[in-house]
């Protein structure tokens, strides 16, 4: 890591990096946390990029932005000394720790003064509660008994997927109405469906608890006639009522206030204390 510097002496400059998407739907989440960071750093660059690259140049074009990588070149052209990377990712599975990566390889080869990750939503024990009370504020007001909440979220098979069961146990104290689950790893949808039963739901809100309402919201979530697969067609299928919320995490300011958050602490702080190594 490069000696630690005044920040007040250097020009910094923001990396905003997240999946990305090719869906139209994902854009909104983007734009909402684009515009709140230049509302509270007006006098800094801020250049959004992806962390994967199976959707660059599908769908709209605002959406085919550049690599992590490449953005970083395009800071470092407008002069940046101090950059700083801010993870939209929701928990810090493996997208996060190769950001980790490209930081350290970068402070090897002293393309900054100073570079500094900020971590994503979920990154520490505090953040789950953070969360939590924010996914209260957000859930849909429910008018009675036999509604409940359900938040659909990624999953991977990283060690980072842990702060998703951690999530689903914290809510079910606060709110014993709002579930969570995740495609890709436990607990999947077949395991909240009993769940749902023992509680007596009739009604379920169907919320995607990933950056942008993208592809899986639209269509593993949320997806209709022909989607078989999709949670709102299984939970139709189990006699459920279903009503999903096409809403990122990113166009709500109670998420958005975390991210910003963890993006102050990198601005002004040490940065992300994670091992670049674990797990990329």
């Amino acid at each position: 890591m490069a000696a630690p510097c005044a920040r007040g002496s250097m020009k910094q400059g923001i990396l905003l990096a997240g999946a990305g998407s090719g869906h139209q739907g994902a854009a909104s989440s983007l734009d909402h946390i684009t515009r709140r960071v230049r509302e509270r750093w007006p006098g800094l660059p801020c250049v959004a990029a992806r962390t994967s690259g199976g959707h660059a140049g599908r769908g709209a074009a605002a959406l085919a932005l550049p690599t992590a990588e490449a953005g970083l070149d395009q800071l470092k052209s407008l002069g940046v000394e101090h950059a700083v990377i801010q993870s939209l990712h929701i928990i810090p599975g493996r997208e996060f720790h190769r950001l980790l990566c490209l930081a350290q390889e970068h402070r090897r080869t002293g393309t900054f003064a100073r570079l500094d990750v900020g971590v994503p939503l979920l990154g520490s024990e505090a953040d789950i509660e953070a969360v939590a009370r924010a996914v209260l504020r957000v859930a849909p007001e429910r008018a009675g008994d036999g509604q409940a909440v359900l938040l659909m979220g990624h999953g991977t098979e990283h060690p980072g997927h842990d702060f998703y069961p951690a999530l689903a146990a914290r809510l079910a104290q606060l709110d014993p109405g709002v579930f969570m689950g995740t495609m890709d790893a436990a607990p999947g949808l077949a395991d909240i469906l009993a769940r749902l039963e023992d509680f007596g739901a009739r009604k379920v809100f169907l919320l995607p608890f990933l950056f942008g309402a993208g592809a899986h919201a639209n269509r593993d979530m949320a997806g209709e006639s022909g989607a078989a697969s999709s949670w709102r067609e299984r939970l139709l299928a189990r006699g459920l009522d279903c009503e999903p919320v096409l809403k990122g995490a990113g166009e709500y300011d109670a998420f958005a206030d975390i991210w910003l958050d963890h993006l102050a602490e990198a601005l002004g702080g040490p940065g992300a204390q994670f091992d670049a190594n674990s797990g990329a």
